[in-house]
């Protein structure tokens, strides 16, 4: 699935900057589906899905190719020439102004997903990299403000498929090599809250709300399988949801994601409250139970120390 993310100034300006870049999220994704070429493939490519353009030059693949037993490669000066073709072989509508690129690699160059933004947006950093790039969740990450604070401005290619750890040892070598020598990212556990899903879940049309919408900051709704809301609900209050149910129905529901667009307004981080009504809210909506619990779970830790 193509993905368009906007990356914010560190809040000073925090309820009017963060309004503005949820709407241009919005608008971006909207023009993207309404300018796409036809042909595009909204789901994950299949080998050849998606492609607009035969025509890729062998400065292309040296550019975003991956050579063997290489699973992740940062690229901190992106040619622009080679980068428009590779997004123009993707599907992605032409003139956006991109300031970072993520590549899958399967032996073809494949842009899953842009950042986009006027120049006044600040670079990515290493939890941006690792939120979006990899799509490691914000809950399996320890430190996450130190990864915050490590610039990554750049283009990254992924060997389709690989495993997470796989990416995250290229990715600390390659940050090491980026100005960081003494960058450390290990798997430790950390007893962490989770809410466990059970129950029969009814079937509804209902189109849910995930988080109250704000206004004059629409989201376009969400169809999908009962596990991929659960997901959402779990990025959305940053807490691990298992789905424990009896019975895997429905098997398709809406729902309308304002996490995002709430954080922005609230300044990053929603409170206790917020979390324990959009639970309670999802109870009601699916008629199911949802318990919290105290687990032990494997979580990503970024040192940035020298080791003793």
């Amino acid at each position: 699935m193509i993905e368009l993310h906007l990356q914010l100034k560190p809040i000073r300006r925090i309820r009017m900057l963060a309004l503005l870049s949820v709407l241009v999220i919005v608008a971006i994704a909207i023009i993207g589906r309404v300018t796409r070429v036809p042909e595009a493939n909204t789901n994950e490519p299949r080998s050849g899905g998606g492609r607009h353009c035969t025509s890729v030059t062998e400065s292309t693949i040296q550019m975003y190719g991956l050579p063997d037993g290489v699973t992740a490669r940062y690229i901190p000066y992106p040619n622009s020439n080679d980068r428009d073709l590779v997004c123009l072989m993707s599907g992605f509508p032409a003139g956006l102004s991109i300031l970072s690129l993520t590549v899958e690699w399967d032996g073809y160059p494949q842009a899953r997903l842009t950042q986009l933004g006027p120049k006044e947006y600040v670079p990515r950093s290493l939890l941006d990299v690792m939120t979006q790039t990899l799509r490691i969740p914000i809950y399996d990450i320890d430190n996450p403000a130190v990864a915050a604070r490590i610039p990554l401005s750049g283009d990254w290619i992924l060997r389709k498929g690989s495993p997470v750890c796989e990416y995250l040892e290229d990715v600390e070598n390659e940050v090491r090599r980026s100005g960081e020598p003494h960058l450390r990212i290990i798997a430790v556990p950390r007893i962490v809250r989770v809410y466990t899903v059970h129950g029969i879940p009814r079937d509804t049309t209902h189109v849910f709300n995930l988080f109250p919408p704000v206004p004059d900051l629409p989201v376009p709704p969400r169809t999908g399988s009962l596990d991929a809301f659960l997901s959402s609900l779990g990025r959305a209050i940053e807490c691990p949801v298992v789905n424990a149910c009896s019975e895997k129905h429905p098997a398709s529901i809406s729902w309308v994601d304002n996490s995002a667009a709430n954080k922005a307004w609230h300044g990053g981080r929603l409170a206790q409250t917020w979390v324990d009504t959009a639970v309670a809210d999802t109870k009601l909506w699916l008629g199911v139970e949802i318990d919290p619990a105290e687990v032990t779970r494997e979580v990503w830790r970024i040192i940035r120390e020298p080791s003793p």
